[in-house]
């Protein structure tokens, strides 16, 4: 049996520390795969972007149990290479948000060059990763994403576009 590590809550840079040095733990004692238990509404984006970055990195096989998983939740759950979601499961795909105090605003309402790239890196990371589950490209689902910058996907759906290997519960 797999170990099993948990992402519930907000997803902190220290929570996602936290979770990969336990990640490390199996890893030392000889485990080859980990499954991913999410129940997140999200969280810093950055940061799960280079929690997957470590993911494909280690040599590791993820899958990842799927109860709600939005935004940075989401692409990490996107990111394991088998998906299970329960019955009412739900996965919310954001293009990225970054917080900027402020004071960081110019005098004239310019958004400094840093937090644009880093907005982007997120948006494009995101489109990356929708691509490699096999979400369609264009049509009904893209058009919302991009409309209102939120796409939620139940089990049904995860389980029609094959996001998702099998839906339990």
């Amino acid at each position: 049996m797999k170990p099993a590590v948990l992402l519930q809550g907000l997803m902190t840079g220290e929570m996602l520390e936290n979770a990969w040095q336990e990640i490390e733990t199996y890893k030392k004692l000889g485990e080859t795969q980990v499954a991913l238990v999410i129940k997140s509404e999200g969280g810093n984006g950055t940061k799960a972007l280079q929690f997957i970055d470590r993911m494909h990195a280690s040599g590791l096989k993820f899958s990842a149990k799927i109860y709600h998983a939005e935004s940075a939740a989401a692409l990490i759950a996107l990111s394991a290479s088998r998906r299970e979601m329960v019955k009412n499961g739900l996965i919310t795909i954001h293009l990225g948000s970054v917080e900027i105090e402020s004071c960081d605003i110019g005098e004239d309402g310019t958004i400094p060059l840093g937090y644009r790239a880093a907005a982007e890196r997120i948006r494009d990371r995101t489109f990356e990763v929708m691509a490699r589950v096999g979400i369609p490209k264009q049509g009904s689902h893209v058009d919302m994403l991009l409309a209102t910058n939120r796409l939620d996907l139940p089990a049904a759906d995860c389980l029609k576009f094959r996001i998702v290997d099998r839906v339990i519960g």
